[in-house]
């Protein structure tokens, strides 16, 4: 037996032993949390390093796998029944190739919740120094009916929502009002909304913490540059982002 089928097995296996306790039950949690302990290494998975054109959720996803894992927990013999499978006599790849495409159905889901903002369509947050647009979450019911590929609503979400992004950063990048530039420390006039930003959200591979700005800038006290980022940067960023239709507090 090769490497691929006896993970194919395992899959089948942990299912198998989870359906012999109740959804409330450690024992079943327990093999769940085996089951999607796998995902890593299951072809066509939608695990963490691959999220494809959800990326951009990245910082989401250890969250959102947390309440996926309760979802199929609780719903482990509703999920099976979908597919119309018998469990003990179907191929441990068919149960494989089932388990991966609804376990993408629901963490996609459960990816998306996390953008739920339930008073506004948008809402501008700062995450792991990212600013992320909220879109209302896609229901498992439209996900469920094309989990090989984007269905077209999603994609209608996720492209607007990037979209949207894009035009946010370009702006703040190339500030042309000069909105961000203008905005500065009276004791460090080099400390500008624009360079706080610039730093903390544009530089490449990775955004700069406020400790390593403060180096950089050559300014000692670390709760100036903390104070102006909250006090004036971000109520600033939360103004620009209306322009492009994100609304927040």
């Amino acid at each position: 037996m090769g490497n691929q089928e006896q993970l194919d097995q395992k899959v089948k296996d942990l299912i198998q032993q989870a359906l012999q306790y109740t959804p409330d039950s450690l024992e079943r949690k327990k093999r769940i949390k085996a089951l999607l302990d796998l995902i890593d290494y299951l072809p066509e998975a939608f695990s963490k390093e691959r999220l494809g054109k959800f990326k951009g959720m990245r910082s989401y996803y250890d969250d959102a796998l947390n309440t996926t894992a309760d979802d199929i927990t609780k719903n482990l013999e509703r999920y099976i029944k979908n597919y119309g499978f018998d469990i003990v006599k179907a191929e441990p790849e068919n149960i494989r190739r089932c388990f991966v495409k609804c376990h993408k159905m629901i963490i996609i889901g459960d990816l998306q919740d996390k953008w739920k903002n339930r008073n506004s369509k948008y809402q501008p947050k700062f995450v792991n120094d990212e600013l992320f647009g909220q879109h209302r979450s896609i229901t498992r019911g439209e996900m469920i009916r094309d989990t090989e590929r984007l269905s077209p609503i999603e994609q209608a979400i996720f492209d607007d929502n990037k979209h949207q992004q894009k035009l946010l950063w370009d702006y703040v990048r190339q500030d042309p009002e000069e909105i961000l530039r203008n905005c500065y420390s009276k004791k460090y006039p080099n400390c500008t909304c624009w360079e706080l930003c610039k730093r903390r959200f544009l530089n490449e591979p990775k955004g700069e913490t406020l400790k390593e700005i403060a180096q950089a800038l050559g300014i000692e006290s670390l709760r100036t540059v903390k104070s102006h980022f909250d006090r004036r940067c971000k109520p600033l960023l939360k103004e620009i982002g209306k322009k492009f239709g994100f609304e927040g507090e």
